[in-house]
């Protein structure tokens, strides 16, 4: 069992540099991307602190603005880089800079090996009463939706053909950003988006589309048997479009709990609930 962690970072080379040696053993690789507006000093001690990981490769940097395609472009990009490795792993895991285990090593690799090829992600169809504040989520769609000043801003509604032809083709689902896939349907997603331009085009222009894209074009395939809603992460929502930091307050709740992985953390506001983890955790 081998195992391509696909890391988005923007801060916090310390914690970042933290996660992946928790996570390092002679069967991961790392593909990090670091926002292309972190400062230079705070990239450069993030590539100087993991320069003596072989197996971690850091992708071309590009601007991420939170809500709008830049996330989901950085995403494909550990896709394609994982799969252009001669490291043959059998599952890709997409993490925050900000994520940390809840789970061993061993817990970890076990728990994939049981799941003989099944992949791990939130969903959930639109419309849906989760999103309600969004007309189920469809406003995310409906509207042609540009960034402005790092977030995406609603112009108007859309009718043009290629939307018509989406809504035609794709039943849209939407759910965590954040998930735990087999390499045969990463490879499908690399493969798929390389022979349909239309649908990188239609997810462009929407809100917030790591938290549909790949439910959708996973969830109309032939991969969708083989799917289990679940995104094997702990996150505590309580309000606002961002999760709640996690705190020693928090712990007995998440480290008792199923899931693999935790975020967020933030050492700047909690530096001992990480190492509480580790005493635990080896």
């Amino acid at each position: 069992m081998k195992i391509a962690y696909i890391i988005i970072a923007h801060k916090l080379p310390e914690q970042l540099v933290r996660l992946v040696r928790k996570l390092n053993t002679v069967d991961t690789s790392f593909l990090v991307h670091v926002d292309r507006k972190t400062d230079e000093h705070t990239y450069r001690m993030m590539v100087d602190l993991l320069q003596t990981y072989d197996n971690v490769h850091f992708l071309k940097r590009r601007v991420v603005n939170w809500g709008t395609f830049s996330q989901v472009q950085v995403t494909l990009d550990g896709i394609r880089e994982a799969l252009s490795l001669k490291f043959e792993f059998d599952y890709a895991i997409l993490l925050t800079g900000q994520d940390y285990p809840l789970k061993s090593n061993e817990y970890i690799f076990k728990f994939l090996q049981e799941s003989k090829g099944k992949s791990y992600i939130e969903y959930f169809s639109l419309p849906n009463e989760i999103w309600k504040s969004e007309n189920g989520g469809m406003d995310r769609f409906n509207y042609l939706n540009l960034n402005f000043l790092g977030r995406p801003r609603k112009i108007f509604p859309r009718f043009d053909l290629p939307y018509q032809n989406f809504l035609n083709t794709f039943k849209i689902f939407g759910g965590s950003a954040y998930w735990c896939l087999a390499k045969d349907c990463v490879k499908f997603i690399n493969e798929y988006l390389d022979q349909d331009e239309s649908y990188i085009k239609f997810w462009k222009y929407t809100r917030i589309p790591d938290e549909a894209f790949f439910q959708t074009v996973l969830l109309n395939s032939q991969f969708k048997n083989r799917l289990i809603n679940d995104n094997c992460r702990y996150i505590v929502w309580y309000s606002g479009p961002h999760p709640e930091i996690l705190t020693e307050q928090e712990y007995e709740r998440f480290i008792g709990s199923d899931k693999l992985f935790a975020r967020k953390f933030d050492v700047t506001v909690d530096s001992n609930v990480l190492d509480i983890i580790d005493s635990v955790i080896t």
